[in-house]
């Protein structure tokens, strides 16, 4: 009986690509001859090794790189405050079926984040402005995707600034928690205040972020109003000095958020920071229609 694994072997001159002859070795393997060689000589064949050690090394490298900066994203997405729900709240899954504006409005959202700026210094000095702030106001209507774009926003900016450089661009947060952060410095021992942040650390925080989202103004009825009204007018002054945008959201109508944030019997001194936002959003308000999402 012919035994299945016996070979023979030959050497077989062959001319490769490059027009040099080399010996190939050939085997017999059952009846039938097989080429073992790569079907170039020896040259030919250690060039294409390195090409391929090359290519081999390159896609390692960018699979290395895709997931450091998939690394970085996730992680400036924790940092810009992004509440946990909105981790995953994109452009992509608002539900534009909505009763309301919300297809009119959304796309306007997206633009907002395509042409914000990534270089925000550079972009100031080369423009010698500030980009528009944005509103997003439902009068008296809650759950109708304020937060959702505010977060798609972000995600989108992140997305395209791809991690880089490492200070965090963006910082979302809402009214009820600046105040919360600057009273609780309020009840701070002596040694808390040497190494936590202090009211005023908290303000150029907010006022320094090159971009800043304050959702929920107003959501809140406060009785120390002269409180809410400095602190607002403190961060929106200085946002407004150093030419940085911010997107606000609130449940009230212009007339309310005058009232609100300190126009008073028509004092022009009390009208300061409705101004102030109304300037920096250079007509860029929307308002968001329709009826709450939320618990469907």
């Amino acid at each position: 009986m012919k035994n299945p694994f016996a070979y023979s072997s030959t050497i077989k001159e062959q001319v490769c690509k490059c027009g040099k002859h080399y010996g190939a070795k050939w085997l017999l393997i059952v009846d039938e001859w097989r080429d073992t060689t790569s079907g170039m000589c020896n040259d030919c064949f250690a060039k294409w090794r390195i090409g391929q050690d090359k290519q081999e090394s390159t896609d390692k490298e960018t699979e290395l790189q895709l997931r450091l900066t998939q690394k970085r994203i996730t992680f400036h997405e924790q940092i810009s405050g992004i509440p946990l729900y909105y981790q995953n709240k994109t452009f992509n899954n608002i539900n534009s079926n909505v009763k309301g504006n919300m297809k009119k409005v959304c796309p306007e959202c997206m633009r907002y984040a395509d042409n914000y700026p990534l270089d925000y210094n550079a972009y100031i000095k080369s423009s010698k402005k500030s980009y528009p702030s944005l509103l997003l106001a439902s009068p008296n209507i809650w759950g109708v995707g304020k937060t959702h774009l505010i977060c798609a926003i972000f995600h989108r900016i992140i997305d395209r600034w791809q991690g880089f450089p490492y200070r965090c661009p963006m910082l979302f947060t809402t009214e009820p928690d600046i105040y919360l952060r600057i009273q609780n410095t309020y009840s701070m021992s002596d040694a808390e205040r040497r190494t936590m942040q202090s009211e005023t650390d908290i303000i150029n925080e907010l006022a320094n972020i090159p971009l800043l989202a304050i959702d929920d103004i107003g959501k809140q009825k406060r009785s120390d109003m002269k409180f809410v009204q400095r602190t607002l007018f403190t961060i929106f002054n200085k946002r407004y000095d150093s030419m940085k945008p911010t997107i606000f959201t609130t449940n009230m109508n212009l007339g309310q958020l005058e009232r609100y944030l300190g126009a008073n019997d028509g004092a022009e001194d009390d009208r300061a920071s409705f101004d102030r936002l109304l300037e920096m959003c250079k007509g860029n308000l929307w308002l968001l229609e329709g009826e709450s999402q939320r618990g469907k």
